[in-house]
């Protein structure tokens, strides 16, 4: 009997936050409850709408580790405690902003495990950029994606200077990932 189960790893806190919330929300979406955490439960809700806010509530507490609880125990409705834990973890402070800029300069491939890995974590890192509010610019990421390849990919790199295409983080990841 092949199982339906899906696998999302538990909340810890801020340093999972970014990654945690895509496949919390995916995984809410599979379960047919996002809505719940995109509207605020009406006064007027129908037993049916409270019960299905309630299961939806309890789904995300699933996936919290026990010490983040104490972020939603006062939630009445799945959207508020979703609300909180957004304002509890997701980090849009200056201090973060520079962080991970400098993450995203300073990346390079030779300290990842393979061009899969470096791929995914410049792309992870651009959004998590661009979720703290600072506006990064998709050629911009492109380049620096060009930028930390080791000198043995000059060739490749003045190939992309030399085309008439224009420069996109999508056409970079397809061509390194070839």
């Amino acid at each position: 009997m092949a199982s339906n189960a899906v696998s999302v790893e538990k909340l810890k806190g801020r340093e999972n936050f970014d990654v945690w919330k895509i496949a919390a929300k995916s995984y809410l979406v599979i379960r047919g409850l996002w809505d719940c955490f995109e509207n605020e439960l009406d006064a007027a809700a129908t037993p049916v709408q409270i019960a299905t806010d309630l299961k939806a509530k309890s789904e995300l507490i699933l996936l919290l580790e026990t010490q983040n609880y104490s972020y939603i125990a006062d939630a009445l409705s799945a959207k508020s405690a979703w609300d909180s834990l957004t304002n509890a973890f997701e980090d849009t402070g200056l201090s973060r902003k520079v962080d991970l800029l400098k993450q995203l300069v300073e990346l390079k491939l030779n300290e990842c495990d393979s061009m899969e890995d470096y791929v995914n974590k410049m792309v992870m890192t651009s959004l998590k950029v661009k979720k703290a509010g600072l506006k990064i610019d998709d050629e911009v990421v492109a380049s620096l994606m060009l930028a930390g390849l080791p000198a043995d990919y000059k060739p490749l790199v003045m190939a992309v200077e030399n085309s008439t295409k224009i420069l996109t983080c999508d056409a970079v990841k397809t061509l390194l990932l070839q």
